[in-house]
């Protein structure tokens, strides 16, 4: 407030008024990226789902759901990233990962970050699944290779009803844990084999 008042008083208006634009985009820029963040969701008995932080680290064998929120900037990704559960000892451990929130033009900067995770979590004998992308994110992703790093069933669009895409990640993830389960009990768990993509 204090730079407007100044720029209206010493500089030509529309120069002020530029100027007061540019301040306010800053600012709004600033808040987002200390707003992003990524949030659990985790359903109850009777199937409603509840929003609470994330685990610092994936449960091994398990299903972990991460909502994003925020507007990824890309000076926020970094940031992002760090924020994700540690990836070590997460054998057997699915995130999946609800980005349909995510509002503004995907970058290859946020499909690198994908990659890192996605890989990352392979090396532990993990998986990761991404539910509710958007058409122009899976554009990205094909593009930049990122969609054969995730696997078959790795990419779930943000199609029909809200919670459909989580619905069919959930399934695909719960049944790829079921056949590490089985591949465990024959002596085979070192062979990956993921689940074949939802019809």
């Amino acid at each position: 407030m204090a730079l407007t008042f100044l720029a209206t008083t010493q500089l030509p208006l529309q120069q002020a008024i530029v100027l007061g634009a540019i301040l306010s985009l800053l600012l709004y820029c600033a808040q987002a990226a200390r707003q992003a963040r990524f949030l659990a969701l985790t359903r109850d008995p009777e199937g409603r789902w509840h929003l609470s932080d994330p685990p610092d680290r994936l449960p091994p064998g398990d299903v972990t759901v991460l909502y994003y929120a925020g507007t990824s900037f890309f000076a926020e990704l970094p940031r992002i990233e760090q924020a994700l559960p540690r990836a070590d000892d997460a054998h057997g451990a699915v995130l999946i990962l609800v980005v349909r929130g995510a509002p503004d033009v995907p970058s290859a900067t946020m499909a690198k970050v994908i990659r890192r995770h996605a890989r990352e979590l392979d090396r532990q004998g993990g998986r990761l699944i991404l539910a509710g992308v958007t058409p122009g994110l899976a554009r990205i992703l094909r593009m930049t290779g990122v969609d054969r790093d995730l696997g078959p069933g790795g990419i779930v669009p943000a199609a029909g009803a809200v919670f459909e895409p989580l619905d069919r990640a959930l399934a695909d993830a719960r049944s790829w844990i079921a056949a590490r389960s089985g591949e465990a009990t024959d002596g085979t768990a070192g062979l990956r084999t993921p689940p074949d993509p939802p019809t």
